[in-house]
């Protein structure tokens, strides 16, 4: 009986642990051509996104050390006190928009993009304030003068633009926890080519001269 007792027990453990534990090499390959699917899209948006305040640097280098100064600086900037803070606390929108979207419940996920949005624009009521003070803040931390002035130009020129580029960042997250990761990459793309144009074309012939180029920035992001 404690044979029987002990071939029903190992019979018990054997339907437990039934699970399947391998995957031949077309499965294999199914799921990684999805996964490359969805991922490259993504890495080529962040790609096009980052490639406009290169083009801002390569646009102002012509006009001076001052001029390449601010606005490397006015990039850190921006970077350090509110894209990169925006960024960390979108990334709760990844999360909650993709179980919104699994639990079949579309309405949720309306509401999550509604209150991003919200958040966002209070941010950049702060954030604008906070930037006006750029040139004290950049001067109490030890940078040169002229640079530091450049950089506040830099940085309040480029205000206007600071929500609609939080409103892509809401919006890429609402499609990619839906799976189209491909319409913020379309968009990035017109962006990414209209903006190196529209940077040359007020710091040059438009006459704009340094802030041009932080403006086409802010420009580009209303795009």
């Amino acid at each position: 009986a404690g044979n029987g007792g002990g071939g029903s027990g190992g019979g018990g453990r054997g339907d437990g642990g039934g699970g399947r534990l391998s995957y031949t090499r077309g499965e294999v390959a199914a799921e990684a051509k999805t996964s490359i699917a969805l991922a490259l899209p993504v890495m080529l948006s962040f790609l096009l996104q980052m490639s406009i305040g290169v083009v801002n640097i390569l646009t102002v280098g012509h006009l001076g050390e001052v001029a390449l100064g601010g606005a490397a600086l006015g990039n850190m900037w921006i970077n350090c006190t509110a894209m990169s803070l925006a960024i960390g606390a979108l990334t709760a929108l990844d999360t909650l928009s993709a179980q919104a979207y699994g639990a079949g419940q579309p309405k949720l996920l309306g509401v999550y993009l509604q209150r991003s949005l919200l958040m966002c624009f209070l941010f950049s009521c702060v954030v604008v304030v906070v930037w006006s003070f750029t040139e004290e803040a950049l001067l109490a931390l030890g940078q040169d003068a002229a640079v530091a002035a450049a950089a506040e130009s830099y940085v309040m020129a480029y205000a206007p633009g600071f929500f609609p580029a939080l409103v892509f960042e809401s919006l890429k997250r609402y499609l990619q926890a839906q799976g189209d990761t491909k319409s913020p990459m379309y968009v990035m793309g017109v962006v990414a080519l209209s903006h190196p144009l529209l940077s040359v074309l007020l710091v040059g012939p438009v006459g704009l001269g340094f802030v041009g180029a932080p403006l086409a920035m802010a420009i580009s992001m209303w795009l």
